[in-house]
């Protein structure tokens, strides 16, 4: 495990005084978070994460600057001759630099590392103009053009950190002299913003200011954000699209630096507590994980939001690490512990695929499919004389380490949210200052064993919630050995006087599972093992990528772990899956795949086909129709779109469609006209009750809060829901195995009514227009959650249509 290579002396206490009491001045949010970051805090991270931290602080973060001393040079000759050739966003090194060493500051406790810290701050504020500017082209273009303010963002982002975690009076004032500037220019003058151009980029500054009102308290920060904010109307109008439901890919300015402005909207919530910064913010996070997150957890292709994580584009470092920062926010603002899946997902492969074993080198681009290059050459063009390793994404990677202090355990006003699961020895103390150390032993994610130690100070009642992953479908955990009930993605709560030495056991199901790929992927899967994607790597295998035989996807229960061969790149997890023709293939860990330059595949071809069928437009049939299909032995649509389907099976003896209940579902695309009045019928026959909490017939869920219907089994009764914010469901109606039935609802403006055999069963009022992210149904399962819902069932005579049918029409359809 690694551990802090110094005890806690008297040095330090005042540092962690700082990390504890918020800075003198700072505004008070109107707006409280459910989640929030630990302050006051040690991290000892063991296993793999702990080795990666260990090797990004020896490295990296003590050579960088070093090695590349040009970082802070050029903004001490930016006006000397000959002229600097500079990138645009070369200002932003230097920022994004130090907020990768202040959070693995937060980290280690490394004495050593602090002290190199401290140095680098004093020579960054040391080259700071007279009138606060801190970036490296000349006088005459001071923050007037390039990605000026976006640079000084960074800057002003890593000063704060700093100040946060130590209580640096300097470093707050250079951060607000560099602000200063900015306000003087573009807020007591005439000159816009958007003058300055690259506006996804320059009015990210926003951001910042947020951040620094916070801080501080200044209301001229607060009032040149909101100056910004109207800007958006002419830029990426991230406010009004987002209120609007409009896709992040299809908004006016989707490259990954917007993410940034995003971050503005969750900030401006705090500060202000107004709902709409609130619901815009919201609604982009999901679009981005509907649309642009690739397998990986990694964030978009060609390095902006294009609505096809299938697409083979480059999937830039810098681009990842935006979009786990949003995600930290998201897990703050909501609580949500499927954010914190999408915070470990892409942590362990799209973050850490883009990181070197060695800790030398991150990428810029970490396809799915393909090779890893380092930075330094893919994008050697942002090099110069002094600063040859420097790029955006090699000062930027680090983050995705470091940010593990921001969400791998939180404070929520009962006690602390347990987010991480790993080899983790974290002391620190609830919000009412309960002093408590939590320790975990495991070896995870290569097994799924966790043995949680819970030590209090001193005895205590307080909550500590763990969470349990959405694709954990079978989780045990035990309580002082007294076994009590959990649920997929959810937290387990628990409530009690906690003794020095409690322990709270999980074991998470590993089995492997597979997700079908569509678009460029179609065909494909990609297979998943507890957190990690697994990948094909040249290195393993005689036979080339070309020659890779499918995956039996009737066999992924087979699969089992086998050791790695030794030596410093060894995988974190190799496994043997079975392929078709009697076949093995070695699949490892994602994030170790191509470390020694071969190449590796996380799309795999796979038997049986996984079925898509991209997303073009949807037509509207006769009388409403939006998908029709028989099920009688075959899953095609006599009408609609098939988008997937694996391992389905003709009913035995029946003219239908059967279900295992473990991992098998329909899904179909549905239209963007579904949602304000419907009608969803099927006819089912329920072989076994869900084991679990629920069972899905059919439904149409998105993202947590939006799913326009379900209609869902749980404890033997059939419901009705639609969730909208809020949860609107129907009583629930007994259900008789092995007898078949037809359950239909149908939503009227804010009507929505259950019927079974024909017959209604209840009407409720739910809201008359629901806004949706949903494109798509399943029948069988939950389209987009993985966690347990599938139902072991006969399903045939699917019927969906994007009106209300009468009462009369259902009993038609029951009979027919």
């Amino acid at each position: 495990m690694l551990r802090s290579v110094f005890p806690l002396t008297r040095p330090l206490l005042p540092l962690l005084a700082a990390l504890i009491v918020a800075s003198p001045g700072s505004a008070q949010d109107r707006a409280m978070v459910p989640l929030d970051s630990l302050r006051g805090t040690q991290w000892q991270f063991g296993g793999a994460i702990g080795e990666r931290i260990a090797v990004n602080e020896r490295a990296w973060l003590f050579p960088a600057p070093v090695a590349n001393p040009g970082i802070l040079e050029m903004f001490r000759v930016r006006d000397r001759e000959p002229r600097p050739a500079l990138v645009d966003w070369a200002g932003e090194f230097a920022g994004k630099y130090l907020i990768s060493a202040v959070q693995a500051l937060a980290l280690t406790r490394n004495a050593e590392l602090r002290t190199h810290v401290e140095r680098y701050v004093r020579e960054l504020i040391s080259t700071q103009a007279e009138d606060g500017y801190l970036g490296p082209f000349p006088k005459g273009e001071r923050l007037l053009g390039h990605w000026d303010l976006w640079g000084h963002y960074h800057v002003i982002e890593g000063l704060l950190l700093w100040h946060e975690a130590t209580g640096d009076a300097e470093a707050l004032e250079a951060a607000r002299k560099a602000a200063d500037l900015a306000c003087r220019i573009y807020l007591d003058g005439s000159r816009r913003v958007a003058e300055a151009g690259s506006p996804e980029m320059n009015m990210s500054f926003m951001h910042g200011l947020a951040l620094l009102h916070r801080a501080t308290g200044e209301a001229r920060y607060l009032e040149f954000a909101r100056k910004i904010e109207k800007e958006w109307e002419g830029a990426g109008d991230y406010l009004r699209t987002g209120l609007a439901g409009v896709e992040f890919f299809q908004s006016p300015k989707p490259r990954w630096e917007s993410l940034h402005c995003l971050q503005a909207l969750f900030e401006m919530w705090r500060i202000t507590g107004e709902a709409k910064y609130r619901q815009a913010f919201e609604h982009h996070w999901r679009s981005i994980l509907r649309h642009d997150v690739h397998n990986a957890g990694s964030f978009s292709s060609g390095e902006q939001a294009t609505g096809n994580p299938w697409a083979p584009g480059a999937i830039e470092t810098c681009c990842t690490i935006a979009w786990m920062a949003l995600s930290v926010d998201m897990l703050k603002l909501t609580g949500d512990p499927l954010v914190a899946d999408e915070l470990e997902r892409s942590t362990w492969n799209g973050a850490l695929g883009a990181q070197h074993p060695s800790g030398r080198w991150w990428t810029y681009n970490t396809p799915m499919d393909g090779a890893r290059e380092a930075s330094a050459h893919s994008i050697v063009f942002q090099a110069r004389a002094g600063t040859p390793e420097l790029n955006c994404c090699s000062v930027n990677g680090p983050r995705a380490l470091g940010m593990l202090g921001d969400w791998a355990v939180m404070r929520d006003a009962g006690g602390l949210t347990v987010n991480w699961s790993g080899p983790l020895e974290v002391q620190t103390a609830t919000a009412d200052g309960k002093r408590v150390r939590l320790r975990c032993e495991t070896d995870y994610p290569r097994s799924g064993k966790l043995k949680w130690i819970v030590e209090p100070d001193v005895p205590g009642d307080f909550i500590v919630r763990f969470r349990i992953p959405a694709w954990s479908t079978r989780t045990t955990a035990r309580v002082q050995g007294r076994e009590i009930p959990t649920a997929a993605g959810k937290y387990l709560v628990v409530q009690r006087r906690w003794e020095r030495g409690d322990t709270v056991e999980l074991e998470l199901d590993m089995q492997v599972r597979a997700v079908a790929g569509e678009r460029q992927a179609r065909g494909k899967a990609s297979l998943f093992r507890g957190p990690l994607l697994l990948a094909w790597d040249q290195r393993f295998h005689d036979h080339d990528e070309a020659a890779i035989p499918p995956v039996d996807l009737t066999r992924l229960a087979e699969v089992k772990p086998i050791d790695s061969p030794a030596g410093a790149l060894r995988p974190w997890l190799l496994a043997e899956v079975p392929a078709t023709g009697g076949g093995v293939l070695k699949l490892c860990a994602y994030a170790n795949a191509g470390a020694t330059g071969t190449r590796y595949r996380s799309w795999l071809p796979a038997l049986p086909r996984p079925v898509t069928t991209g997303d073009e437009q949807l037509p509207i049939g006769p009388d409403g129709v939006a998908i029709r299909a028989a099920l009688r032995g075959d899953v095609a649509p006599q009408f609609g779109k098939l988008r997937r389907t694996v391992g389905v099976q003709p009913s035995p003896g029946a003219d239908a469609v059967r279900l295992d209940g473990r991992g098998q579902m329909l899904v179909y695309a549905l239209p963007p006209e579904f949602a304000h009045e419907f009608t969803a019928a099927v006819r089912v026959r329920i072989l076994s009750f869900p084991p679990h909490q629920l069972g899905q017939v059919f439904s149409a869920w998105s993202a947590s809060s939006d799913d326009p219907l379900r209609l869902v089994v749980e404890k033997g009764k059939l419901f009705a829901r639609v969730e909208a914010g809020s949860t609107f469901s129907t009583k629930g109606v007994p259900l008789e195995l092995n007898r078949w039935c037809h359950v239909a609802a149908v939503k009227k403006a804010d009507q929505l009514t259950l019927y079974v055999d024909g017959e209604a069963q209840e009407t409720i009022t739910v809201p008359a227009f629901v806004g949706t992210g949903s494109n798509d149904a399943a029948v069988g399962g939950n389209p987009h959650f993985n966690g347990p819902e599938f139902l072991h069932a006969d399903f045939r005579d699917l019927e969906v249509r994007v009106r209300a049918v009468s009462a009369a029409e259902i009993r038609v359809l029951a009979r027919e």
